[in-house]
């Protein structure tokens, strides 16, 4: 079963003589800024509700700022060129968004929300390697993009192979992406590497959110560089490196979707037929956090529906393959309910480890805040999927769930 890679550094054989060249070099030359392994924990103040928006892409940054995150239809057609008459869906992970070629999809990804890197591959191999780190100092990407060029040109001369630099290509316009700093840059070889005969992209620092982005397109050895160029601009310039109004939108395998941005990633599965994404707050340090439990938000989307409840219930199905897994909650029986005309079920929970009974015990008998924890799963049998959306959240965070059920859309 095919299962994506959550470690970063991992990569595929075809890519691998590549990678050599070229991923050591980002790390060095151009992500050579220090970093903090672990975040500072957040407080726990109200999340902000979900403000309504609208599919425009292409808003400007007055409209941006009043606006949620969201990235173009998944429906968008390009530009007329025949590099791009070809239906197009975006991905959404860790702030950044962009538009793809509709079967290039997320390969291996790494990291965390300050510093990480994500790989986009096509049906050959690696199309898309986007790396960021958030700098502690002032970052000079011009000068830092010309010693990576630099070194990858010394690098195809020990290997005897050719290396033609690209002067400041066009590929992303600072008049379309305004930023701190934004530079462009782009190289060509030979065909000894049909997945690499070129590449073309796009470095950045953000003032809004504090990262430094590279963003790289391997272009093919029976690929026009001017193909290959164009490809690169048009994905690049769709790309956003941060949310707007306190939500993020995450979007991968055509299941999208918008998060408050005081969650982070816990945990990826994406595999084939079965997705599961989890999002966590972290407890606050001190004693507001004692045997307090982190608010959370799971994402999982099952294919193959008829399949899975060919023989028993939708009820019998989530019992036997979501709620007996779980050793730390008590669930209630089930409530019926229903999203967007699909039959689903509601389903309660508390705490089961005891310390964590005692503890949610008392913080109700003294009025406190207690996350309630519960399950909402429905089948949708147009898409021939089951979904369910499990939240554990505060009673000031309630919010929350129906804001995430509003922004859900999926294939």
């Amino acid at each position: 079963m095919f299962r994506l890679k959550s470690q970063a550094g991992q990569s595929v054989n075809k890519f691998a003589r590549f990678a050599s060249i070229l991923a050591p070099e980002f790390v060095r030359s151009l992500l050579y800024l220090s970093l903090e392994s672990a975040t500072s924990p957040l407080s726990s103040p109200p999340m902000p509700s979900r403000p309504v928006f609208s599919h425009s892409p292409h808003e400007s940054s007055s409209e941006a700022t009043q606006k949620a995150p969201q990235a173009p239809s998944q429906t968008r057609v390009a530009r007329s060129s025949a590099a791009f008459t070809m239906r197009k869906h975006w991905i959404g992970w860790q702030g950044f968004t962009f538009t793809l070629p509709s079967d290039w999809n997320l390969a291996s990804f790494g990291g965390e929300a300050l510093k990480g890197n994500l790989r986009v591959d096509d049906g050959d191999g690696p199309r898309i390697e986007l790396r960021w780190e958030t700098p502690n100092n002032t970052v000079d990407l011009e000068k830092s993009i010309a010693d990576l060029v630099n070194r990858l040109a010394r690098e195809a001369k020990k290997k005897k192979r050719a290396f033609n630099p690209a002067s400041h290509p066009a590929i992303v316009n600072k008049h379309q992406k305004p930023k701190a700093q934004l530079v462009n840059f782009g190289w060509a070889s030979d065909d000894s590497e049909p997945l690499a005969a070129h590449g073309w992209g796009t470095a950045w620092h953000c003032s809004h959110c504090g990262r430094v982005a590279v963003a790289h397109l391997l272009g093919r050895a029976n690929e026009k560089p001017r193909t290959a160029q164009q490809l690169a601009s048009d994905i690049f310039t769709s790309m956003e490196c941060h949310g707007q109004g306190g939500w993020q939108a995450w979007s991968v395998f055509g299941l999208s979707g918008e998060i408050p941005l005081d969650f982070t990633l816990a945990r990826a599965k994406l595999q084939t037929g079965r997705l599961e994404i989890e999002w966590e707050r972290p407890i606050p340090i001190g004693p507001r956090g004692w045997w307090a439990r982190a608010e959370r938000i799971i994402l999982r989307r099952s294919s193959a529906a008829n399949l899975l409840l060919e023989n028993e219930t939708l009820e019998d199905w989530t019992r036997r393959t979501m709620l007996w897994l779980d050793k730390k909650s008590y669930w209630e029986p089930s409530l019926e309910w229903a999203f967007q005309g699909n039959e689903g079920l509601s389903i309660p929970g508390s705490p089961k480890p005891f310390k964590q009974r005692i503890a949610h015990a008392v913080r109700q008998k003294l009025r406190a805040n207690v996350p309630q924890l519960n399950l909402h799963v429905w089948h949708d049998e147009e898409t021939n999927k089951i979904l369910s959306l499990e939240t554990e959240l505060l009673p000031s965070n309630a919010h929350v769930l129906q804001d995430v059920l509003d922004s859900l859309e999926y294939i």
